[in-house]
């Protein structure tokens, strides 16, 4: 029993006290251990508890032990009143034992003496770290100075991300905050935003920073920042995740900061230039000043805000529009019913000048079987009304709305008549969706390959949880970022968020008159009403939906298309000065159905001709053609088959076979 008591004694004695003060209570806790063994031998355990507690009351001088050695007050008035407990207690003749307790705190007391000189050796010892403790911090100063004048490379967002990493020595906190990497294109396939996705083979990085307590659980691969392959990974603990895409391509050396302050859902944008009043192009001599997100380095200004000319124009336009809504609505409404299908319907505007590319559209869709049932065409003028009925398919003509826009086509992108008729775009997109209906608008430099309804209407696909849909123009310039948006083709879906994105479009026809372009406006919009309302854009592929950037630029890609090993859902011949050249595309691809004698406003003269008799089926069969019409006009463009003995349209350009 003795044993036993004084091990665990020994034992908690040592384990309580601090790391340095365990040589001098090991003298004191080893004298009670000795002394417990003692007792417990010679007398059993009964008799051993005034001993101890004796031999616990060693007189102690504050001159020579230090403070955290010295027993409690509480412990010493404890020892005393144990002390005459026990002679009342006891008939134990215990003199030989105190005799021993007294031999040893004889010996304990010399060991206490020589404490001291422990003690001034320790208070030396503390100078000296602190010394040295003041000469390692000058000397990480020091070290950091330098490391500062070391830091003199570029770093620009155009570097590849590895290459960036690499001049990085910080290890990312598993737990805290921190930076980790992942492949950009699995990030955009997984957090879809919409905009056109990278391409198969791209093998760049996104970085992703981290709050404190948002980084990942795991590692990553180990590196100095983390790579993590899986993206849910590197996002496991992100409650929301915010995505910046800058242009890789850009001309300018972009700069990003990030920082904790109230949320922007919106870039501020500072460049170096002279500000309104002097050169608006990029000076590098000059400060960093407030820019909107239209200027370019070259001091070009995408963005203008209207002039009053522009804005007084449309306050007539939406007064016709205000003035004439409720009949307008009205002769609309019976039209729709009959012709939707699944509440959807295929919308396209059209004036004379124009008409050729509509008429193409229809017999090359008839020849390939697609039901066009729900097709309503927006004529602008009455020659356009007179021709599509011919042909079998609705047509809405209001007198109010449209009379005053021209019947000639645009010789141009962008000029006076391109303009006049994107408005029109815009009213009759605007008034289909608002009155209940999903929409299909197209151009009508189009042809099928296959229905794009199917698609769209399938719930099955990652398609159906977008609110509308774009085919990709193509261009990546400043002005149709971050979409790329194409204009001439895109499906919405009925609900509050696309209603009011195009009753919006129509409030801004200021800016569609001033810039010349409802494209431009349509994606500054998407981009708002994305961020403000949650309205879920989407890009299709430009693989699947080409359109004329393909036709000039991609030329490995238009020679699978003219030998049928690739067979996208539609083209559309956009990226084209005007219609003269469409047709003579067209033509040489194989895309065109009209015949010559019914084009322009021939096909007037041949309903005229048919008198009693014209109705679709006779207007059909008179003006569209079975089979391609082939023609061959320029070597060096896309051709269903080789036109090697044409001329180059582009001087120097090789054949395109």
């Amino acid at each position: 029993m003795a044993d036993i008591l004084s091990s665990n004694f020994a034992k908690t004695a040592i384990k309580s006290s601090p790391s340095f003060v365990k040589p001098f209570n090991f003298l004191r806790y080893f004298f009670i251990a000795l002394l417990s063994f003692y007792c417990g031998t010679m007398f059993g355990s009964r008799h051993c508890s005034f001993l101890l507690r004796s031999a616990n009351d060693i007189t102690l001088s504050e001159s020579n032990l230090p403070s955290f050695l010295m027993p409690e007050t509480s412990e010493i008035n404890s020892s005393k009143e144990n002390k005459e407990v026990f002679r009342e207690r006891t008939d134990c003749n215990c003199t030989k034992v105190v005799k021993e307790i007294e031999n040893i705190k004889a010996a304990l007391d010399v060991a206490l003496n020589n404490h001291s000189l422990i003690t001034e050796d320790w208070s030396e010892a503390k100078k000296e770290m602190e010394k040295e403790r003041q000469e390692l911090v000058l000397q990480l100063e020091n070290k950091k100075q330098e490391v500062q004048k070391e830091k003199k490379e570029k770093l620009y967002i155009s570097q590849p991300i590895s290459e960036i990493l690499q001049k990085s020595k910080r290890q990312l906190p598993v737990t805290g905050g921190g930076i980790s990497r992942v492949p950009k294109r699995a990030l955009l396939h997984k957090h879809d935003y919409g905009w056109p996705l990278p391409r198969d083979d791209d093998k760049t990085e996104a970085l992703i920073l981290h709050q404190a307590g948002t980084s990942p659980t795991e590692i990553g691969d180990g590196s100095e920042i983390p790579f993590y392959s899986n993206v849910q990974d590197a996002t496991e603990h992100c409650e929301e995740l915010l995505i910046v895409s800058l242009d890789h391509g850009s001309d300018t050396k972009k700069c990003l900061a990030v920082m904790n302050a109230y949320p922007s859902y919106h870039l501020a944008r500072f460049m170096r230039h002279a500000g309104d009043f002097g050169s608006k192009a990029l000076d590098t001599k000059e400060l960093l000043r407030h820019s909107g997100r239209g200027r370019t380095s070259g001091g070009s200004m995408s963005f203008r805000p209207p002039d009053s000319s522009s804005m007084m124009k449309n306050w007539k336009n939406l007064q016709r529009y205000i003035d004439a809504q409720e009949r307008a609505h009205a002769d609309l409404k019976p039209i729709l019913k009959r012709v939707a299908r699944n509440n959807s319907v295929i919308v396209m505007v059209c004036n004379i000048g124009q008409a050729v590319l509509l008429v193409n559209f229809i017999c090359q869709g008839r020849r390939r079987g697609f039901p066009l049932e729900n097709l309503l065409v927006f004529a602008t003028d009455e020659k356009t009304h007179k021709l599509v009925s011919a042909l079998g398919v609705a047509s809405f003509f209001d007198e109010a709305n449209f009379g005053h826009l021209p019947e000639k086509e645009a010789n141009a992108y962008g000029d006076r008549i391109f303009a006049e008729m994107m408005y029109a775009k815009v009213l009759s997109v605007q008034m289909v969706n608002f009155l209940g209906y999903d929409l299909l608008f197209q151009d009508v430099d189009m042809v099928w390959y296959k229905d794009p309804l199917d698609l769209f209407h399938d719930k099955s696909n990652d398609l159906a949880e977008y609110d509308i849909l774009f085919q990709d123009d193509g261009a990546r310039s400043q002005r149709y970022a971050p979409y790329s948006a194409n204009s001439g083709f895109y499906y919405v879906r009925h609900n509050a968020r696309t209603v009011y994105l195009f009753t919006s479009l129509m409030y801004h026809g200021d800016m569609i008159i001033q810039s010349g372009s409802h494209q431009q406006v349509l994606i500054s919009l998407l981009t708002e009403h994305a961020s403000l309302f949650g309205l879920r854009v989407k890009i299709l592929d430009d693989f699947e939906f080409p359109c004329g950037f393909h036709y000039h630029r991609k030329k490995d890609f238009m020679m699978q298309v003219a030998k049928g090993t690739t067979v996208p859902w539609i083209f559309h011949m956009s990226w084209t000065r005007n219609k003269t050249d469409k047709l003579k595309y067209f033509k040489q691809m194989g895309m065109w159905h009209v015949e010559e004698k019914c084009e322009n406003e021939k096909g007037l003269d041949v309903i005229d001709k048919l008198g009693d008799d014209a109705n679709s089926d006779a207007f059909f069969n008179e003006c569209c053609s079975f089979e391609p019409i082939m023609t061959c006009f320029y070597r060096d463009k896309p051709s269903k088959l080789p036109c090697k003995d044409s001329p180059p349209i582009d001087k120097g350009r090789p054949s395109f076979w």
